[in-house]
């Protein structure tokens, strides 16, 4: 045998032996996906069922859905309220997931529909039958009969572990885990929606929330812009708006209580004939999308459903669903100042600092002169001049930190303070008086005044700016670095050398 006969010979024997191969991969692969559907009751894929219908002694439900990315809606019962989603989603986990654990040899004829041997198995009055109905039309069912009974002893049946099912796609009994026995019990309670919040967010316009009958907030949105028109007209937290708004709209509920099972006897003894607050959640030209009652006892709260159905929620969350005004209200300290404009600081003492480039530098009070061009003056008297650059930086980073940092203080309480007075705040004589300039053409001069502590809560002070009217609790951490810089008064960068 010549050397290309060999040759030929093994590669002919490679290509038998890789065919082998190929083929018993092939078929073991195959084999081991026959066994695994072999071993579930119900074999789909979750994203291609378009319809669910479960009969059990609760009734009948159905669910529907257009497409895979789509929210599934009640069929039957039909527009009555929207489906919990999840709710839909676990049973159809629970459907596929359910195990074969064997079937019956010699149960053919139990499987035909009104057998009489079907009756030994309780398919005659089964407890459920389910229905998977996938695109394309084709359609997967599963009849659930009887407990498969384990014994007894001294009077007393044991729990079930498995139940028997019957599926045209199966010609024999089966038996099944024990897993859908939660699924038999439940009823439309379990499927129906459970959110509180029935609206879009971009549909709303207007929102009114009550604390009893006081209204703790009364804001309209024109364009992208809230305004608060009561309990006073004040700026409006855009970023806190919208928070509120996702949380109401992802509230959910426990213990649901339908409409038609409320009384007025009822609604009294949750709180809710006279609700311990509300919102209103209005759209275009005031047309109300939802008014959602909260009801408080001593035991729990209670929130009205878009359908008029009921819900338990934590009590706890009272305050977060009613807050107080404070929380609606822009409480930015620098709320219409750009500090990125900011060029100069002054202090009460008269230390100042001023901003060449991206550089803070620092200037002692013997050291002051002509102002610069592009440097408004300030309104404290040692401020009406800019320094000089000084050929030293800034001892420390508390300038870079101050101007950096009081343009994101948020108060944590804000007061109206209507008749002007200072002295109960100690701003009429206050403990640091800071002035910030701008560059030309920007905001004039902010003056900010520190007061004393608020009382009951050290960690707050009070805070005024000159041109408004209102006072600030803001958090002393904010002014500590404000301090230091105050407390190098007449020390000269070249004598902390």
């Amino acid at each position: 045998m010549n050397y290309y006969t060999k040759l030929a010979l093994s590669l002919l024997g490679v290509g038998l032996l890789a065919g082998v191969w190929y083929a018993d991969e092939h078929y073991t692969k195959k084999e081991e996906e026959q066994k695994k559907t072999a071993g579930k009751a119900l074999s789909f894929e979750t994203e291609k069922v378009r319809k669910v219908t479960a009969k059990t002694d609760s009734g009948t439900l159905i669910f529907e859905r257009k497409d895979a990315a789509a929210a599934w809606d009640f069929v039957d019962p039909k527009g009555v309220t929207k489906p919990d989603s999840d709710a839909v989603n676990n049973l159809l986990s629970a459907l596929q997931t359910l195990s074969v654990e064997t079937d019956l040899a010699g149960s053919e004829a139990a499987t035909k529909a009104g057998s009489k041997e079907g009756e030994n198995f309780g398919f005659n009055k089964p407890k459920g039958r389910f229905v998977v109905s996938l695109e394309g039309g084709k359609e997967l069912s599963l009849t659930v009969g009887s407990e498969v009974s384990v014994g007894s002893t001294s009077g007393s049946t044991f729990n079930a572990l498995s139940l028997y099912a019957t599926s045209p796609s199966r010609d024999k009994v089966l038996i099944v885990g024990s897993t859908l026995s939660s699924t038999l019990k439940k009823s439309f309670s379990d499927y129906r929606s459970k959110s509180v919040g029935d609206f879009t967010i971009a549909d709303v316009k207007g929102l009114v929330v009550k604390k009893g009958a006081e209204v703790v907030v009364d804001m309209s949105k024109n364009d992208s812009a809230w305004s608060i028109t009561a309990p006073n007209v004040y700026n409006a937290d855009l970023n806190n708006i919208g928070l509120y708004l996702d949380k109401v709209q992802k509230l959910r509920v426990e213990g649901v209580t339908e409409a038609t099972a409320l009384n007025e006897e009822m609604k009294a003894s949750l709180g809710l004939a006279v609700p311990a607050g509300s919102i209103t959640i209005l759209g275009a030209d005031k047309k109300v999308l939802q008014t959602i009652l909260v009801g408080m006892t001593k035991e729990k709260m209670t929130l009205t459903l878009q359908d008029g159905a009921v819900g338990s929620i934590e009590i706890g969350k009272f305050s977060e669903l009613i807050p107080e005004t404070k929380y609606f209200r822009d409480r930015r300290v620098m709320r219409d100042v750009s500090m990125a404009d900011a060029v100069k600081l002054t202090t009460k003492s008269g230390r100042g600092y001023h901003k060449e480039g991206e550089q803070w530098y620092f200037t002692s009070n013997a050291d002051l002169a002509a102002k610069p061009a592009d440097v408004k003056s300030t309104t404290t008297a040692a401020a009406a001049v800019s320094p000089t650059p000084s050929n030293a930086k800034a001892s420390d980073k508390d300038a870079e930190t101050v101007f950096s940092q009081w343009e994101f203080i948020v108060a944590d309480d804000i007061l109206d303070n209507p008749s002007g007075s200072l002295k109960e705040f100690g701003l009429d004589n206050p403990i640091q008086r800071v002035s910030f300039g701008f560059r030309e053409g920007k905001p004039a001069p902010v003056e900010i005044l520190v007061g004393n502590r608020v009382p009951k809560n050290e960690k707050l002070v009070y805070v005024k700016r000159g041109d408004k009217s209102e006072i600030f609790a803001v958090e002393s951490q904010w002014l500590e670095a404000l301090g230091r810089m105050d407390g190098q008064v007449g020390t000269s960068p070249q004598a902390q050398k």
